[in-house]
């Protein structure tokens, strides 16, 4: 089953390898453009309300895991808190709206894509 093109495909399994991508190197990350930090915190609330939305996370293990991102982009990118809460806050909101403009039929064909792809993803 090949993804759609009309909405972005977000992979919950690649939240760790972000995690571990954001604490790699502080002098790459401190020397990446704004918009590539940007992307990066849009990317990664994207998924992890994927990741809620599908059932594939908790709120609270969301909770958790947001506050370990959240450190590591301050520590590694150098952004600031109230900046970084933000760019989440906005992204995660649009996702939330897009999300809830979908059938049924295409929230579960979406979970089931992601969780298809996650099996796929090098562990």
């Amino acid at each position: 089953m090949r993804p759609s093109l009309k909405a972005p495909i977000h992979l919950p399994a690649l939240i760790p390898c972000l995690l571990a991508a954001l604490g790699a190197s502080s002098a790459l990350a401190a020397g990446l453009p704004p918009e590539v930090h940007a992307s990066t915190i849009q990317l990664t609330a994207s998924m992890n309300s994927m990741a809620v939305a599908c059932g594939d996370m908790t709120p609270t293990a969301l909770d958790t895991l947001r506050q370990q991102q959240r450190a590591a982009a301050v520590k590694d990118m150098g952004i600031a808190g109230a900046d970084y809460d933000r760019l989440y806050e906005q992204s995660a909101k649009a996702f939330q709206q897009k999300w809830s403009q979908g059938s049924d039929a295409q929230k579960k064909q979406s979970c089931a894509q992601v969780k298809a792809l996650s099996k796929a993803a090098p562990k």
